[in-house]
């Protein structure tokens, strides 16, 4: 009730009622706002799970890059939630380090800066020196480096919120049969898939591995550079890597030395996808930095999804297909890779596909994708998880590329 009524209050009642929720709902006749607009009714969302705080804001992120299932405002407006969080007591980091290396801080840290570098919703990296410098196989050794640590409570808030969210869903289901179909959303298999997308983009284990494989992806490519992790440091709440110093993107000269990386950055991101069969969830385009030499550094990224080798082929077969101006081949592609629902009209979506094909051809690819994600939603046909996040990851190098 406490959540239903931050949503009544920014307006939302109606959308609340229309989905079978009023009995959860304040009493009053306040925040029942006819938005004149899409995008007004998505912002005002925003600003709810803003207010809400605790996990919400993280959730509503997750959700942002999902275009499979929310219209392209809200999509639009949930990547606007900002990642900020709260400076968590350096007493505080300093008990959960030693809790999770098992060992005294001055035992592993020549030095530990306890202001933080940087503190986002859920993680709180400090700038330190080990005390011993750790050599890998052909790489310079490391002493420098990040500690980056996952705020516990915040953590806690995550996982109490997302149980709230999936307490809703089920209501939302038992009350109204058919809703499903209406909103075009499987809501069990969208709780499962956000309980899965929380527990992996929380867990700093499956980052430091994630970032090791991305290492050694990007080996061949002289201009791009991932900071090493100190493997024996790593444990699912604190993960150690190299610290490396360098100039904002956003304050370097688009020279061509840079769109030599730049075209270095797609040739990885095509060996990722095309040979690899893995799509990084998340590249923080504001926080790359040019290193010392010249090179990009990606930063921190975010833990990988993998392609399964049937999809990996019939998406080469779409992009084909897209670069072709081949409408009736590309909606081919989408309806063998998807999974259609009840509602799924297979010339009404090869229709729209090659309407948007013909209409976009010559655009960013990114953004066919996501008109294509569009179309899906509209016609009940459901893309992987996978798929959006390729879709995703097209539009941001896109636009990093020719800024």
């Amino acid at each position: 009730k406490e959540v239903m009524g931050v949503l009544v209050r920014h307006g939302l009642g109606n959308s609340l009622a229309d989905i079978g929720m009023k009995r959860w709902m304040p009493v009053g006749d306040g925040g029942h706002v006819e938005f004149e607009t899409a995008e007004e009714e998505a912002a005002a969302l925003r600003k709810a799970l803003e207010e809400l705080g605790g996990g919400f804001p993280f959730i509503g992120k997750c959700l942002a890059y999902r275009v499979d299932l929310l219209p392209a405002p809200y999509s639009k407006e949930l990547a606007k939630l900002d990642e900020g969080g709260a400076v968590v007591s350096w007493v505080d980091v300093r008990a959960m380090v030693e809790t999770e290396l098992a060992r005294p801080l001055e035992s592993v840290f020549e030095h530990v800066e306890e202001k933080p570098a940087r503190s986002t919703r859920l993680f709180q990296v400090h700038r330190a020196r080990l005390k011993h410098a750790v050599s890998h196989s052909d790489s310079p050794s490391v002493q420098e480096v990040a500690i980056t640590v996952v705020k516990t409570e915040l953590l806690e808030s995550v996982k109490s919120d997302l149980f709230v969210l999936r307490q809703a869903m089920d209501h939302v289901r038992e009350r109204n049969v058919g809703i499903e179909e209406v909103l075009g959303v499987d809501l069990e298999r969208l709780g499962s898939e956000l309980d899965g997308s929380v527990r992996e983009e929380l867990d700093l284990t499956r980052r430091a591995q994630d970032m090791g494989r991305l290492q050694q992806m990007l080996a061949e490519f002289g201009r791009l550079r991932v900071p090493r992790v100190v493997t024996e440091l790593a444990s699912p709440k604190v993960l150690v890597t190299e610290h490396i110093s360098g100039h904002c993107l956003s304050e370097v000269d688009r020279s061509e030395g840079f769109h030599r990386i730049a075209r270095q950055l797609w040739r990885a991101f095509l060996k990722q996808f095309l040979v690899e069969g893995v799509v990084l969830r998340e590249l923080r385009w504001d926080e790359l930095i040019l290193d010392q030499e010249g090179r990009l550094v990606l930063h921190e990224p975010s833990s990988m999804a993998f392609v399964a080798r049937e999809t990996q082929l019939r998406l080469m077969v779409l992009l084909l297909a897209l670069m072709e101006r081949d409408g009736d081949r590309a909606a081919a592609a989408c309806i063998e890779m998807g999974e259609v629902g009840r509602r799924f009209t297979e010339s009404a979506f090869r229709s729209e596909v090659g309407h948007v094909v013909a209409r976009l051809h010559g655009r960013p690819v990114g953004e066919i994708a996501m008109a294509l994600a569009s179309s899906s939603r509209r016609n009940d046909i459901r893309f992987p998880v996978e798929v959006m996040q390729l879709g995703s990851m097209l539009g941001n190098m896109e636009s990093l590329c020719q800024r």
